[in-house]
Order: structure tokens, then C-alpha cells, then sequence
């Protein structure tokens, strides 16, 4: 029988014709590990031919022609692989060079009929725009095209699935990703390199309460991972009690343990009382906005100007949200200035004004709103710009996920202080704000700086001579007690794994030397008077002794070394974590 390309893909298809290895130990090409060699079903080999085991597209290699062998080699096998796309990375040839998709320039019609069928998704489905450039929604065209080659023009009926379907394998997929998430926390959980954090929401409409539970791990080449472990229903009341049940249950589900695991979260009475009896750091991206949010509201109270642009300019920006056709013709659409938790949208609000002034004045001449935009003084409204335009950048430094943020308090509360900081060229607009602001820095940021963001910003390298600190005598005190807390964290780590010293889980636990350096009340007469010296535990066994003096001896050792390493210099995307790798590679 004389076989082709299409006659031997269609005999596969049904079952005809099967594909075999090819075991002849003469084949050395790689290009084999992705091709089969032909065989009937009387097991008679189908001669010169092989097939493509991911599309089953079918090539001729030798043929014989005048009672003689003639040999094709493997070219066209290997033209074919740069074209052929695997379904399957457990499928992926050796040669890299196999595995690009290619690229071709299709006519002006098929172009046309793409970005009619993406128009029509996009309306249909009620999507944005940016949905069409979705990874996730490519990757799944990609499989779709990938189906087509091998199996050839389908009906997607036999090949998607149900929503309900999905909706189970969507269930079943999140508890695979717990899964993994629980066997990464376990591991680097015994290294005490885990921390979490959580916080509830309740959503605008059916007023659902969840609770989201995210995990935050180091790992053994020093870096920092992140995940998402729970985010689920919250039916009880948000008491601290029920928070804490819920807490603690997640945190003996990961098998860490429900004291020493650090959490950070924002100041909600609730939250707080939940993990009272935890290693807990405040939220600083929380608590800026609480000195943004609590400055502004006095600020408009005590200062008529600043009163009324504030009202001006929500006026101005909720006319525009109300009215169509004016954000599609603004240099910068406007924000609004959100009441609660508004992060950025105050100064978003302020600067997308400012830009688009211009073109709001002629916008709103022709809709005879002229004034919305005219009242607004443009002089202050320049002011309060420049004076809010640093904390974007701060806001930056500390809510990055994939790099380590809890160095960067201590610097920002300085640069923010010595920002504000009167000065005799102010006018009295700006002396109010930096007056105010400056107030509720010390009252709200400058409170919740613990003595864990001391020992952080010192073990960045950048950072650790506190050279933002200008008072002399208070640099030098902070170092003295971030040296005194880092022999009580080695201590306190070092001499549970030696077993020098242990505590029952199950009882209250008692109050650690490192607590004890956290500040408990809000009123301070002085930024610096809630720091005072750590004291250490008195009482230890004979062997933790013997343990926390060779310990001391071998810390001050690092530390001197470490005092010794030179300074890098900060750049763009500056991570401590890789120099402290880099230094472990090269100890």
C-alpha cells in the first residue's frame, strides 16, 4: 500500500496505525525523543515514515527509489519541531530551539476577523479593554491553537467545560495551592523564618464579611515569597475573641506556632486585642494614612482656605464623575479623594486637578460650569500639591511585597520629620500643615516604631549607622540598644534549638525581653522617651548560661565584622536580603 502524509494521520486517528519508539541504537539525532516510527496493526512497521507524537503530523526519512535505500535525514523533522508547539511541559523536546511558537504575518481579512471576535467578546462579556491582553486569557488561546494542530478544526462544545465543572476545578486547584503553600510554610517554619498577616473585609453590597490569611516566608537563598493562604466567609461577629479562634486555628493548620509567629496588621481595636499575645508589628502604610487622614480633617477645621479647596475640589471631581464625555478628554482623569483608608487618592486627587486645569476650564466653559474650576485657588492648590508629593514615594517603600519593608520605618518617620520641620520662609498655609502634620507623625507613626524596626534598619546595610538620626546622642543610644536586642534575639532563638531553654505553648506565655521594648501607651510627652533600655532576664538555668556566654562571645564576633563590610551605595530595586546572600556565598 502507498501511504501519505494525510492518508497515514487519518489511519492514526482511527486507530489503524500506532506509534512505536524508535529503538534503533544507529539514531543518534534528539529530534528522535519527539517522533515515533510507524506500525500497523498486524505489526507489520510502516517503512520510512515517522510521526510527530505531540501533532501527529507525519514525515517521510528514507524511502527506497531504484531497488536502493535513499536516506532524507532528519532536516525536515527538525524544520517541523520549530513550528510545533508542546501541549505539555513533561513533553518539551531537549533542544530549546523546538519549543518556540511561530510567528507569522496573517492577510488584512483574518486580522479583521480577530478584532471583530475580540470586539465581540469584550461587549458581550461586559470585560474592559485590558481583559484582551489577559496572560491568563492568552495562555488559553495558546492551548486552544495548540488543540487545533492536532486535532484540526473542532467544535469547542466537545472541548470546553461547564461553569459548574470549572467552579469544582477551580476548588479543587485552591486546595493544591494550600497544599504547597503548607509544605512551604512547615519547612521554613522551623527556621522561624514565617510571618503572616490579616485583616477583614466586608464588601459593599450583600455586606459579606472575609478574612484573608497571607503568609510571608525567607527562603535558603534569601528570598522573600509571599502567598495567600485563605481568604473565606467570616460569619462571626469581628470581636477580637473570634479573630483570634480564627487565627490560631489557621496557624495550627500550618503548624506554626501560635505565639512566636510575628503578624503584621493594621490598629483596629479588634485586630489588636486578637493578637495581643503575639509577636505583632504595626501596619506603617496604615498608620501614614491615619497621619494623613487625622492631619487633614483638623486642618480643615482650623483653616478656611484649606476648607474650602478641599470642598471645591470634590465638588469639581464628583460633577465630572456624574458627567459624561469630560474624563475621556483630560489630560489626567480625576480622582477622588476616598474618606476611608485613602492611601494615595488625597494627593491623586489634588495632582490629577492640577494637570488637567486647562483643559477643564474649557470642558466645563461649555457646559457653563466655568466656576466649579475657577473658585479653586490655583496658588494653594499648587502648595498642597508639592507639600503631599513625597508621600507616594513612601507609601512605596512600605507596602512592597517581594522585598523586605520593615527597615524602612525608621527613616521615613526621620526624612518626614526634618520634611516638616517649620521654616522661616513658609508661608502661613504651609505652616499650618507642617505644624499638624508634623503633630500626628509623633502621635500615630512615631508610636508604633518598635524595637524590631530598630534591629531591622540596622541589619541593612545601607542603614545601619542611623545616619538620618541628626542628634548625635540619640544615634548613639539606639545603637546601643539595637546591639543589646539582637543578643537577646539570637539568645532567645539559639537557646530554644539547644534546648536550653524552653516554654509550655499551652500556658500564657510570658513577656519576652523584646516585648518589653514596645510601647504600650500612645501619650508620650517625647518621640524618644518610650525608649529605654532593655533589661535582660535574670534568671536562667545553669546551661542557658553557659549557652548565652559562648553565644555573646561568638555574636560580637558577626557584629564587629559586620560593622567592618562596606557601605553599599543605595541604587534603583536595592534588596538588603541579596547582600546578606552574597555574604553567606561567599562565607
Amino acid at each position: 500500500m502507498s501511504w501519505s502524509a494525510s492518508s497515514l494521520r487519518d489511519a492514526i486517528r482511527r486507530n489503524e496505525v500506532t506509534l512505536k519508539e524508535n529503538l534503533d541504537k544507529s539514531v543518534k539525532s534528539e529530534c528522535w525523543k519527539s517522533f515515533r516510527i510507524l506500525e500497523q496493526s498486524d505489526g507489520r512497521e510502516i517503512f520510512g515514515w515517522c510521526c510527530c507524537n505531540r501533532c501527529y503530523c507525519c514525515i517521510q526519512y528514507k524511502a527506497v527509489k531504484d531497488d536502493s535505500v535513499k536516506l532524507f535525514g532528519t532536516k525536515n523533522m527538525i524544520d517541523h519541531m520549530r513550528t510545533c508547539v508542546s501541549l505539555s511541559n513533561s513533553l518539551q523536546p531537549t533542544l530549546k530551539s523546538y519549543l518556540k511558537p511561530a510567528h507569522h504575518k496573517f492577510p488584512n481579512v483574518e486580522c479583521k476577523a480577530i478584532k471583530d471576535a475580540e470586539v465581540k467578546m469584550v461587549v458581550q462579556g461586559g470585560t474592559s479593554f485590558h481583559f484582551v491582553e489577559n496572560v491568563g486569557l492568552r495562555e488559553f488561546a495558546q492551548l486552544m491553537v495548540q488543540m487545533g494542530s492536532k486535532y484540526g478544526n473542532i467544535d469547542v462544545a466537545d472541548l470546553l467545560y461547564s461553569r459548574q465543572t470549572i467552579q469544582r476545578s477551580t476548588f479543587l486547584k485552591m486546595k493544591e495551592c494550600q497544599e504547597l503553600i503548607r509544605c512551604k510554610v512547615a519547612q521554613y517554619g522551623q527556621q522561624k523564618c514565617v510571618s503572616f498577616t490579616t485583616d477583614l473585609t466586608t464588601d459593599d453590597v450583600n455586606k459579606n464579611s472575609f478574612m484573608d490569611f497571607t503568609v510571608f516566608w525567607i527562603t535558603e537563598d534569601y528570598e522573600l515569597c509571599h502567598a495567600m493562604y485563605k481568604c473565606e466567609y467570616f460569619e462571626q461577629r469581628h470581636t477580637g475573641y473570634n479573630i483570634k479562634q480564627a487565627i490560631d486555628s489557621i496557624l495550627s493548620e500550618l503548624n506554626l506556632d501560635i505565639y512566636d509567629t510575628p503578624c503584621t496588621t493594621d490598629k483596629g481595636s479588634n485586630i489588636i486585642a486578637a493578637t495581643t499575645d503575639k509577636t505583632h508589628v504595626d501596619c506603617l502604610c496604615h498608620r501614614l494614612n491615619t497621619v494623613i487622614d487625622s492631619a487633614w480633617k483638623e486642618i480643615l477645621q482650623l483653616n478656611e482656605e484649606l476648607m474650602y479647596l478641599d470642598q471645591f475640589c470634590h465638588e469639581l471631581v464628583r460633577f465630572v464623575n456624574h458627567s459624561s464625555g469630560i474624563q475621556s478628554n483630560l489630560p489626567s482623569t480625576l480622582k477622588h479623594g476616598g474618606l476611608t483608608r485613602p492611601w494615595r487618592s488625597l494627593s491623586n486627587m489634588f495632582v490629577s486637578i492640577l494637570k488637567s486645569r486647562e483643559a477643564l476650564l474649557f470642558e466645563l466653559r461649555n457646559r457653563k460650569r466655568e466656576h466649579l474650576i475657577s473658585r479653586i485657588n490655583i496658588d494653594l492648590l499648587r502648595d498642597v500639591v508639592d507639600f503631599l508629593e513625597p508621600l507616594s514615594t513612601f507609601f512605596d517603600m512600605l507596602e512592597f511585597a517581594n522585598v523586605p519593608t520593615l527597615q524602612n520605618g525608621l527613616p521615613v518617620y526621620y526624612t518626614l520629620y526634618e520634611t516638616w520641620k517649620p521654616n522661616d520662609s513658609d508661608n502661613t498655609i504651609i505652616t499650618t500643615l507642617k505644624s499638624k502634620f508634623l503633630k500626628f507623625l509623633t502621635e500615630k507613626f512615631w508610636s508604633s516604631l518598635g524595637m524590631l524596626h530598630f534591629v531591622a534598619t540596622y541589619l541593612d546595610p545601607s542603614l545601619r549607622y542611623f545616619a538620618f538620626v541628626t542628634s548625635v546622642a540619640d544615634r548613639n543610644l539606639f545603637l546601643v540598644q539595637v546591639l543589646e536586642s539582637i543578643h537577646v534575639l539570637s539568645e532567645d532563638i539559639t537557646l530554644d534549638d539547644m534546648g536550653c531553654a524552653s516554654k509550655d505553648v499551652t500556658n500564657e506565655p510570658e513577656t519576652e525581653c523584646m516585648g518589653e521594648a514596645t510601647p504600650t501607651k500612645k501619650k508620650k510627652t517625647n518621640p524618644f522617651s518610650w525608649f529605654y533600655s532593655i533589661e535582660m532576664a535574670s534568671q536562667k538555668s545553669t546551661d542557658g548560661m553557659q549557652c548565652s556566654e559562648s553565644l555573646r562571645g561568638t555574636i560580637e564576633t558577626e557584629l564587629f565584622q559586620y560593622n567592618l563590610e562596606k557601605v553599599p551605595q543605595p541604587r534603583v530595586g536595592y534588596n538588603p536580603l541579596e547582600w546578606w546572600e552574597e555574604k553567606h556565598t561567599l562565607s
